[in-house]
């Protein structure tokens, strides 16, 4: 199970170990994309499911979903989208290379103005490849002592290899709370605010500090506001909602 697509029911019914009075911030849950929703003809019903997602700056959002192909004899479908287009997916050719799979649980990168890179099998079949839009970057497995631990593209297309800074520490930003220990979400009515209750952590070195909620949940996407992009996948099909901090929009 990819833990990102079902990370809200997750984080509703964890538990943490609170060591002082909880302060609570709140955060905008904005839906950016519903069951029904339809891009480039896909639309995304109960037999889709969205994989990993990403944000920008700029608050674009790109993702990789997957769903049953109908047909006798066919394969799982694979893609990559942004919320208004399709980048790519597991049919068709990308730079003379035959895409076999979109790999769904795999690195995912979007630049300041919107471009996506992605990684595929192609011909090969054993071994990924980096795909910026439409065209191919590199195989890191085919690079001596190159590992991949995720990287950035950048506008120009050019891939950095290397996963994405973190948030800036708290030294750096408007002083919020610390990041907690513990979340628990009041079941939302979206696309209401939803209050967190959040509690203050140990002592912590300020190095490690800061105020941001997407440092609450680091496997989750982040942008330099602290807008998070959540994926959650349920029995009538995808939401992905853009968490935003509540002093975003004083």
């Amino acid at each position: 199970m990819n833990t990102k697509t079902f990370l809200l029911p997750a984080v509703a019914m964890a538990t943490f170990s609170l060591h002082a009075q909880p302060a609570k911030l709140l955060f905008d849950l904005h839906p950016v994309l519903a069951p029904g929703a339809t891009i480039a003809g896909h639309v995304f019903d109960r037999f889709t499911t969205v994989d990993e997602a990403v944000i920008n700056d700029a608050g674009e959002v790109a993702f990789v979903a997957h769903w049953q192909a109908y047909g006798r004899g066919k394969q799982p479908a694979s893609a990559v989208f942004t919320l208004h287009r399709l980048v790519a997916s597991n049919e068709g050719t990308i730079d003379g290379k035959n895409i076999l799979g979109i790999i769904t649980d795999g690195h995912l990168a979007i630049s300041p103005a919107g471009v996506v890179a992605y990684e595929a099998f192609y011909d090969t079949g054993d071994v990924p490849g980096i795909f910026v839009e439409r065209q191919y970057a590199l195989t890191p497995a085919e690079l001596p002592n190159l590992r991949n631990d995720g990287f950035t593209v950048n506008d120009d297309g050019t891939v950095t290899m290397g996963a994405r800074a973190e948030a800036p520490p708290c030294s750096e930003v408007p002083a919020r709370p610390a990041p907690p220990r513990g979340i628990r979400f009041t079941p939302p009515r979206l696309p209401r605010q939803i209050p967190l209750t959040i509690g203050q952590p140990q002592p912590t070195p300020p190095a490690a500090r800061a105020g941001y909620f997407c440092n609450a949940l680091p496997m989750l996407s982040s942008n330099a506001k602290g807008q998070v992009v959540i994926p959650v996948n349920t029995g009538a099909g995808p939401y992905l909602f853009i968490a935003t901090p509540e002093a975003q929009h004083r």
